[in-house]
């Protein structure tokens, strides 16, 4: 009686690998630029007044506008930690963790070789709670810009109140993907993306020289182990 043959399991090669990843600690701030930062974070009172700005009824537009209050849009544009708010003694401060690595992927599409979608899935800003950053600053000041709403021949003017800070510092952890770049690479692009882009309104990438920042002292970099 004939036996049957072994069956050799041949164990499949191995096709992905393990991810690593880096951590890096790093400060960014506007120290020697030369560029004051404006920020403007949205309040109920303001997004109100922008529904009824954007309607058709004229009296819908004049009632938004006598509503407004500058100083309360003012303290409103800014972004606030948890526990702090506009009726805190002294607030405390934040800025949206994801503009920074916004900026970062803005600032990759020029640099050879590098795609914008790699620095979007490889590159990871933390933030501290709810989304923010804190930052060490002066005291913010109220701007007044003139501003154009609409498109085309339809724009109109508009004022808006928002705030400014003369100095400021956000600490960022940023976590990358070793396999797609080194810490010196995401370091570099940070840089690039605060000279080119910026963070905030009035910033380089829209044609104005606001919310300009850089790399502030040294870096603290955890590097990946090997696999």
């Amino acid at each position: 009686m004939a036996t049957k043959k072994a069956v050799k399991t041949v164990k499949p090669q191995l096709r992905i690998s393990k991810p690593r990843y880096g951590f890096i600690d790093v400060t960014v701030g506007n120290k020697g630029m030369d560029s004051t930062l404006i920020v403007h974070a949205l309040g109920e009172k303001m997004k109100h007044y922008l529904e009824e700005r954007g309607k058709n009824n004229i009296g819908s537009r004049k009632t938004a506008k006598e509503e407004r209050n500058p100083e309360q849009e003012f303290k409103d544009s800014m972004y606030y930690m948890p526990g702090s708010s506009p009726k805190s003694k002294n607030p405390k401060y934040g800025l949206v963790a994801a503009g920074f690595k916004k900026a970062m992927v803005r600032a990759a599409k020029p640099i050879d070789g590098i795609a914008m979608t790699d620095v979007q899935q490889n590159i990871f800003v933390y933030d501290e709670a709810d989304g923010l950053v804190p930052i060490k600053c002066s005291k913010p000041r109220m701007r007044e810009d003139i501003v154009s709403i609409g498109k085309g021949t339809g724009k109109t003017p508009d004022l808006r109140y928002r705030g400014e800070y003369k100095d400021w510092s956000a600490k960022l952890r940023i976590r990358y993907n070793a396999d797609f770049f080194t810490s010196e690479e995401v370091l570099n692009l940070l840089s690039h993306a605060g000279l080119s882009v910026g963070w905030g309104e009035m910033r380089p990438e829209k044609g104005y020289d606001h919310g300009i920042y850089d790399i502030q002292g040294d870096a603290k970099v955890q590097e990946p182990k090997s696999n």
